[in-house]
């Protein structure tokens, strides 16, 4: 008999039989990037605030280490309990774009129920390398002194970059970091090393043009190496004391290599790291609301943040 591949939900299979869009060519120059950013504000904001209400989700936009960030709390019944915690948000965009109050913003601070902080960074190719770094960097270590612990923080691609590139800044200097991390389909090695690279291009329906990636990289790092640590974090030292950490991938992720290879650098290094992947899911999937293996992922991914945020508050 046959064996039959684990079925995909219908609001899976949908996205991936969408037909594709007009590829995109050429240089990013800074004025095709807000191009770019204005057309997904646009197209995104209206079912990003249409669920956030249904959720009963509060939004408030403030400023930390003089960045702008927005705030989300739950709905009041599903708050967890005041001093459990808060999380810190780093959204994905490929550094060059995305929103701060975004889907994965907005689902994730329902489901952790404790106050979840976004950090609206600067983009490129406006401003490079380390300036989003420094950003997320200063806002956590303000966000920290002025309101205690504990703090956790995820990140979705080229968010999850950045969590992963902050820890290794507060872990320099000696200051607190987030007791664990979240990273979503995390963009961890800017070179475009990696299996995957090759072997989902033309198989992921979020990453449909590889060809783009260059730029966008480029663009981030401008004069800097792109194998420096900071800027492709799969080339850091890690070691047993980095914080723990969840990655979610699907096999049909353009970074699916990313992912793996992150897990593994952690785990030789002793660090405590797992690994989650979807079959037949893609880059950044996650951020569907309305895709039941999202919702999953999701949830993995908030449950290991919360196990930490418990365990800080344990007697």
């Amino acid at each position: 008999m046959a064996l039959q591949p684990d079925p995909l939900s219908p609001q899976a299979q949908a996205i991936l039989d969408a037909p594709d869009q007009p590829r995109l060519t050429g240089e990013l120059t800074a004025e095709r990037a807000v191009a770019i950013r204005e057309s997904q504000a646009a197209s995104r904001r209206i079912t990003v605030d249409a669920v956030a209400a249904e959720l009963g989700l509060s939004a408030t936009w403030v400023e930390a280490a003089g960045v702008r960030v927005v705030e989300l709390h739950a709905a009041p019944e599903r708050r967890a309990p005041t001093g459990t915690g808060h999380a810190l948000y780093l959204h994905g965009g490929g550094f060059t774009s995305g929103l701060a109050h975004d889907m994965t913003s907005v689902l994730m601070a329902d489901r952790l129920g404790v106050p979840v902080v976004s950090v609206d960074y600067a983009y490129a190719p406006e401003e490079v390398f380390p300036v989003a770094i420094d950003q997320a960097t200063e806002v956590y270590r303000a966000l920290t002194a002025q309101r205690g612990g504990p703090w956790v923080a995820f990140g979705v691609s080229a968010g999850a970059n950045l969590a992963l590139g902050m820890v290794q800044r507060l872990r320099a200097a000696g200051d607190s970091v987030p007791l664990a991390l979240g990273l979503f389909t995390p963009w961890a090695d800017l070179t475009g090393n990696g299996d995957s690279r090759a072997a989902n291009d033309g198989r992921d329906p979020v990453l449909r043009w590889p060809e783009q990636l260059p730029h966008a990289a480029g663009a981030y790092a401008g004069a800097t190496p792109l194998d420096d640590p900071l800027v492709s974090p799969i080339y850091a030292a890690y070691d047993a004391e980095f914080p723990p950490s969840i990655i979610t991938t699907g096999t049909r992720d353009l970074f699916l290599s990313d992912c793996t290879r992150l897990y593994w650098r952690l785990r030789r290094a002793g660090a405590r790291a797992e690994l989650r992947v979807w079959e037949n899911l893609w880059h950044a999937f996650n951020t569907q609301h309305a895709v039941p293996e999202a919702a999953e992922a999701r949830r993995e991914v908030a449950e290991f943040l919360l196990a930490a945020l418990g365990a800080s508050v344990t007697p």
